[in-house]
């Protein structure tokens, strides 16, 4: 039932017409309260993270911001049990969509700019991380899903106001620092590879399960 409820929330959500954004959302929020009743946690995070990315697109920052906290809260529960792991896919989108929802206000602070350049960091990083998730390698899936995240994090750049552009890859840049392998100098030196780590290449796809590009992100999942 709660999966039904899911597609029918999609099938509003991508739907033109603001008269379906609250449709969406009440499947949605059954779907949760489905999910949450059975104790399907991991289910309950990603209706979660689902239902904050409809927020964010109608506006609702507030809520938005909320239910990711909830989601992400939940999210790092499950990956700390014995035998779990972090599901670096889910906390990626999480942390994408509180990013833009914290620096999509034109009144955002300072402070509130800082955090989400934070989070877009944050995104960037569990997106690498889910490219050598456990018990596998980089494929095309990880590698699709890595090239939307790092996708959204440079359409933020390209809407920063131009005074604050510097203090914003500073940040991300800062998101970095101590895990990523390869600084041989200045930041200057190495500051575009930060601000968007490449994906893997299409020779590691389909070369061993243990990639030079898995060589490099293993340690910053550890």
């Amino acid at each position: 039932a709660a999966l039904v409820e899911i597609y029918l929330a999609e099938s509003h959500r991508f739907r033109a017409g603001d008269d379906h954004g609250p449709r969406a959302a009440e499947h949605y929020r059954r779907a949760a309260q489905l999910f949450g009743d059975n104790g399907e946690r991991w289910n309950l995070s990603w209706v979660r993270c689902d239902w904050a990315a409809l927020s964010y697109e109608r506006g609702q920052l507030a809520q938005a911001l909320a239910l990711i906290a909830e989601a992400e809260k939940l999210s790092r529960e499950l990956g700390s049990e014995p035998g779990e792991v972090l599901d670096h896919e889910l906390l990626a989108k999480l942390s994408a969509v509180r990013a833009m929802s914290y620096l999509r206000p034109a009144s955002a602070t300072a402070d509130e700019q800082d955090a989400g350049w934070a989070h877009a960091a944050a995104a960037l990083r569990h997106a690498c991380a889910f490219q050598v998730r456990p018990g596998s390698h980089p494929d095309e899936y990880t590698q699709e899903f890595y090239a939307d995240i790092r996708a959204k994090v440079q359409r933020l750049f390209e809407a920063a106001a131009p005074a604050r552009r510097a203090q914003a890859e500073q940040v991300v840049i800062d998101g970095w620092l101590g895990l990523w392998p390869e600084q041989p100098g200045p930041a200057s030196e190495y500051a575009a590879e930060l601000l968007g780590p490449p994906p893997p290449t299409a020779e590691e796809l389909s070369g061993p399960r243990k990639t030079r590009y898995a060589d490099r992100i293993v340690p910053i999942v550890d």
